[in-house]
């Protein structure tokens, strides 16, 4: 189902209408099939069917629907790829995670988002990371940025880095990816800066923190990965300026609140780990810069902005400042209580091979993000529209930044959930090499 508003078909309901309540997302030739997982960028759609098969909608101007061609936007979802298990959507490109372990992108590429080494955009999927060795287990992808995970917990990540959201102790893009991180269990990824859960539970940051997206009271943007302080962490998502984690079972969120996002009454901003009283039984998250989705056991609620009837509450476009019911279904809960480990002393992110670590910059860091909101275009309008699927279990995710990964074995998410395994970093010389030869 979609809701909100539908500029570019993104809504996949087959129809150019916008949709003040859920509508039904139609896919003709699969008629049935159940949702594994859903993904929502900017102005596009993806939705991974049990099958494998992932279909896109929505504006295609970059390519970013994966279709071969950057025709006009499409309000009927079209089949792009098969053999998939986990996907994600940037501003306008978008990520797919075969079930081999291989990792494919497609759309806009101006920062190297892509990570096949150049930065022209692609209308059809490329293959940009293959390891003998090391399988991707799940994706994220920020406006202009990726992370990929590993079976060895390995987190790899490429495109913009003007605000250090690579974590790779500079401001130097990447356009292949590059190992940052070791010890890696979820990653989610902002608008300009990343997060990830470790193997003991712990959330770590790094990027813009103005808004206090880290939950470490400091407010202070960083180049690499440090710990936040928050601990028990088993889910995490992040959007736009703000990160919202589960804790065996409550939300807490913080950083923007400006439109209630976060369903945080009262509050413009919070800089630390802040509970949201409503939801706590957390099964899905997916927060934007404007409106957010929660699955709470058996109901999705919805707060922020409604200006376009985003929330799917079919009323008259009234912000919502606390998390409202918006449907409840018997059945779609199923996380089991994780206990919380201790906290650990560490505050500085494990150590990536030295050989792929970006090279400090020349230049003063710069104290403005220039990417910072570029969705609010004189021509493009806003992403006020969110989709939510009920399979074998709840699935949410809203038009902007929407990145959420799950620790433990969990199919019913925005991104995969990995197995845990042991951190290892691993060397890409080889497919880097590939990647120029083919891509450059």
């Amino acid at each position: 189902m979609s809701t909100g508003s539908n500029t570019y078909g993104q809504l996949a309901t087959s129809s150019a209408e916008n949709a003040v309540k859920p509508a039904p997302v139609f896919i003709s030739d699969a008629s049935g099939e159940p949702i594994k997982e859903i993904a929502a960028g900017a102005f596009h759609s993806l939705i991974l069917l049990e099958s494998g098969d992932v279909y896109a909608a929505g504006r295609n101007q970059h390519g970013q629907l994966g279709t071969g061609s950057t025709s006009a936007g499409r309000n009927a979802p079209q089949k792009v790829l098969s053999g998939v298990k986990a996907v994600a959507a940037g501003y306008a490109h978008s990520v797919f995670l075969k079930m081999d372990g291989t990792v494919w992108t497609a759309g806009l590429n101006s920062a190297g988002q892509l990570g096949d080494g150049g930065n022209q955009s692609q209308a059809s999927p490329v293959e940009v990371f293959r390891l003998g060795d090391d399988n991707a287990t799940g994706v994220a992808a920020g406006y202009d940025f990726t992370y990929i995970m590993t079976s060895k917990t390995v987190l790899y990540a490429m495109g913009q880095n003007v605000g250090g959201q690579l974590g790779m102790n500079g401001v130097s893009r990447q356009s292949i990816p590059a190992n940052v991180a070791a010890g890696v269990m979820a990653i989610a990824a902002g608008e300009s800066h990343g997060v990830y859960v470790d193997t003991d539970n712990k959330l770590w940051a790094t990027g813009a923190n103005f808004d206090g997206q880290f939950g470490d009271s400091a407010n202070e943007r960083v180049y690499r990965f440090k710990s936040t302080g928050n601990v028990g962490v088993t889910m995490v998502a992040a959007g736009g300026d703000s990160t919202c984690i589960a804790q065996d079972g409550p939300l807490k969120c913080m950083g923007s609140n400006r439109y209630y996002q976060l369903g945080l009454e009262g509050q413009t901003t919070v800089n630390t780990a802040t509970a949201v009283s409503s939801v706590t039984h957390t099964e899905g998250i997916a927060v934007s810069d404007f409106h957010s989705f929660f699955v709470d056991f058996d109901r999705v609620m919805v707060t922020g902005s409604n200006a376009h009837d985003q929330l799917g509450l079919n009323n008259s476009n009234a912000e919502v400042t606390t998390p409202a019911e918006l449907f409840k279904q018997d059945g779609v809960g199923t996380r089991a209580p994780t206990p919380a480990p201790t906290p650990m002393p560490e505050t500085i992110a494990p150590t990536p091979s030295p050989s792929t670590l970006a090279p400090e910059p020349n230049s003063t860091v710069p104290t403005e993000n220039p990417t910072r909101n570029p969705l609010d275009t004189s021509n493009d309008g806003l992403p006020w529209w969110a989709l939510v699927g009920l399979g074998s279990g709840a699935m949410v995710a809203v038009g902007g930044f929407v990145r959420m990964g799950v620790v433990g074995d969990k199919d019913d998410a925005v991104l995969s959930s990995p197995a845990q395994a042991e951190g290892q970093e691993v060397d890409m010389t080889d497919f880097q090499k590939t990647l120029k030869d083919e891509y450059i």
